[in-house]
This record gives structure tokens, sequence and C-alpha cells, in this order.
């Protein structure tokens, strides 16, 4: 076989298909993984949901991060990707919502307390 010429691999690639079906159904993605990259294939496996959340490189490199959110409870997020020695970044949880209404319509639109009970009191807002 002449795997090099693009001609060939197409004519035959239901055969190649096959070929490298059989041998990955075999092999986890893993095995797949290392293998193909002491051959020096670049490659890596093809994560689902669960492989990320508990992946041991991702979660040792703060890929994935737990935070606690005072509702909800603890959580996992992905981190930061850009891993600066002088620059650490912190992830925190985003407002509730509805937590700026007040002072976006106080400070934005200069509505007093009063006009906010009365919002309030309509529920047009929390």
């Amino acid at each position: 076989p002449n795997y090099s010429n693009y001609d060939w691999v197409v004519e035959h690639t239901d055969e190649l298909n096959d070929m490298i079906e059989g041998w990955t159904m075999d092999r986890t993605k893993y095995e797949v993984f290392h293998i193909l990259g002491k051959a020096g294939v670049p490659c890596g496996p093809t994560l689902n949901a669960e492989d990320i959340y508990t992946d041991p490189q991702l979660l040792a490199r703060d890929m994935i991060v737990t935070l606690e959110h005072s509702e909800r409870g603890a959580f996992m997020v992905p981190g930061c990707p850009v891993k600066m020695s002088d620059s650490p970044v912190e992830l925190e949880i985003g407002p509730h919502l509805g937590g700026h209404t007040e002072e976006v319509l106080k400070e934005l639109l200069e509505m007093s307390d009063g006009d906010l009970a009365d919002l309030r009191d309509q529920k047009l807002i929390p």
C-alpha cells in the first residue's frame, strides 16, 4: 500500500477506515493517543464532559476549577487558559440575577428609593 499517495488513499478510504476502526476499537482513546504520540503523530483524545471534569492534567493545571455559589453550592467551571506566573487569575462567581438592579437604576437612571419601591410593588423588579 502507498499511504503517502493521495489518490491511492482516496481510492482505498473505506478499506483504510475499516482498518483504523478495527485497531482503535481494541484500545482506549488514551492508549491510541499515547501510541500515536510516541510515533510522532500529532493527536489528542476527544473528551466528553465527564472526561474533561475528571482529567488529571486539566485539574492539575487549574483548567477546571471549583467555585462555591451561595445558592447552588459547589460546581466546576473552565479555568483561565492563560497562565502567567506574575499575573494569576482568580475566578469568582457572577452576581445573582438582579444583583445589580438597584445600583443600575439608581446610578444610571437616577431613580429614587420611592421609584424602586413602586417598581417592586408592580413586581417589575425583584
